[in-house]
């Protein structure tokens, strides 16, 4: 099947695939996958308290090495989806300023973390699952990037790989993260699973807490 034009996969110069997404910035956003370059603005970008505080499993402080680690083990393919990084500007020279990510059960990034978060209370993915996951850099927030760039990942990530049994969770709290799901259409393009909701022990370095996860599936529907 075709992309529609608002998912079309195009290729930069050099051949590296990318979407330009359909939003309100004034500065173009893409879909693209990481460069080396990106390990400049990954620590800085997630040091940002807003966005790292809402995540579970990102290191604080983070470091230039853990952008060195996670940047080269995408880029080796045996992590996330590829296509994952907001990127500002051009789909290949432009400055990183978020992501949205589909992880497999089976990623070795997931691997590398996973008694961490069992600890904390967090529930495995199963290996035919793919775990969406995003952030945003503040100042790119308010202009309809999230839900385009979810929507063109979905699409990719289905029609490309495969990607059908997509589940994401949420901290209860991060009502700009909720919001995002929430307005896609619960029911139509999302399924709220209530009994799959979990409490986990969220870091001490990020407040601490028992706090809530809220769980959605995806129908497979745009």
């Amino acid at each position: 099947m075709s992309a529609p034009p608002e998912f079309q996969l195009s290729k930069t110069p050099s051949g590296f695939p990318y979407i330009e997404l359909k939003t309100t910035s004034l500065t173009p956003i893409f879909l693209t996958t990481f460069y080396k370059h990106d390990t400049k603005t990954l620590p800085a970008l997630l040091s940002l308290s807003s966005l790292a505080h809402q995540l579970i499993a990102i290191p604080q402080p983070y470091t230039l090495s853990d952008a060195q680690w996670w940047i080269n083990l995408q880029m080796s393919g045996k992590s996330n989806l590829p296509l994952q990084v907001l990127r500002s500007g051009d789909p290949e020279t432009g400055t990183m300023v978020g992501a949205v990510s589909l992880m497999p059960g089976d990623s070795e990034a997931l691997a590398s973390v996973s008694s961490q978060l069992v600890a904390l209370g967090e529930t495995m993915l199963q290996d035919n699952e793919c775990e969406l996951g995003y952030y945003l850099h503040p100042d790119y927030q308010g202009k309809r990037i999230m839900g385009s760039a979810v929507k063109a990942l979905l699409w990719w990530g289905k029609e490309e790989c495969g990607a059908t049994n997509v589940v994401i969770k949420i901290l209860e709290e991060n009502v700009k993260s909720r919001a995002v799901v929430e307005k896609m259409g619960v029911g139509k393009v999302w399924r709220r699973c209530e009994a799959e909701d979990s409490w986990v022990n969220w870091p001490e370095v990020k407040g601490g807490g028992r706090k809530k996860l809220l769980v959605w599936r995806w129908t497979g529907e745009l």
